[in-house]
């Protein structure tokens, strides 16, 4: 299996998960030697003080009557891999996945092009939803699913994580979709690999409601893998007046 067929594989098992119902273990994506091997996600290590970009998620996942979209793109890729969150004021979550689907994983899933994957968590709850039928999930590890994918590799948390403190830098404040923040600027270096581009947070909760950010290709395969693209990644928050989440 290549390195691109094993990343494509690992994108879409989660939704491969929702359909099928089940339980078993996924695999994260490879990653360079510019992400520290653990044996556990970054934002679940034990440490006295969390990073300040897990801080940001968390303030994120803490807001409510919002919707948040990531969008990520691979060299060579389209469509996109977009990723949409919506939490109510009760802090109920309605996620959809819409991913191309690659062709190598077409027989496994027996289907075909782009599809869309709805999970909701629900009063403490996890469901997903397949043909408007919605059904419950017993595992609670289907609960951290927003956490997970907003902080897995895809999206900008986990990077901004290992970028160094002098990597960011205050470039003002500004209103972006219902929030006053202060923007940063990013440019930092890990191994041979870069991350620049731009964040948002929010000056009252400390969300991050939105980046624009570019990583270098190569920090997403192993070593002397012959990547030299970049990989682009936007994420969204926007305080909307959203009506309550329920099952379909």
């Amino acid at each position: 299996m290549t390195t691109r067929m094993f990343r494509s594989v690992c994108i879409f098992v989660a939704a491969w998960i929702l359909l099928t119902l089940a339980c078993t273990a996924t695999s994260t994506p490879q990653i360079g030697e510019g992400i520290p091997p653990t044996t556990e996600p970054p934002h679940e290590l034990d440490s006295e003080e969390p990073s300040r970009s897990d801080q940001w998620l968390q303030a994120t996942l803490a807001l409510r009557s919002v919707e948040i979209e990531l969008v990520t793109l691979y060299p060579g890729e389209d469509p996109h891999q977009t990723v949409a969150l919506q939490i109510d004021n009760s802090g109920n979550v309605h996620l959809t996945f819409a991913l191309p689907i690659p062709p190598e994983t077409i027989p496994v899933l027996e289907f075909s092009g782009t599809d869309t994957f709805a999970f909701f968590i629900i009063d403490g709850t996890a469901y997903t939803s397949t043909a408007g039928e919605a059904a419950a999930l017993a595992d609670d590890a289907y609960l951290t699913m927003p956490e997970d994918i907003l902080f897995g590799p895809d999206g900008p948390s986990l990077w901004l994580t290992l970028l160094a403190e002098n990597s960011f830098t205050p470039a003002g404040a500004q209103a972006d979709n219902g929030f006053e923040a202060t923007k940063y600027t990013l440019d930092g270096q890990i191994d041979e690999g870069s991350i620049a581009g731009t964040i948002w947070v929010d000056n009252l909760s400390n969300a991050l409601i939105g980046a624009d950010i570019t990583i270098s290709e190569s920090l997403f395969y192993p070593p002397d893998s012959g990547h030299q693209g970049t990989v682009q990644i936007a994420r969204a928050v926007q305080s909307v007046d959203l009506l309550p989440v329920i099952l379909p």
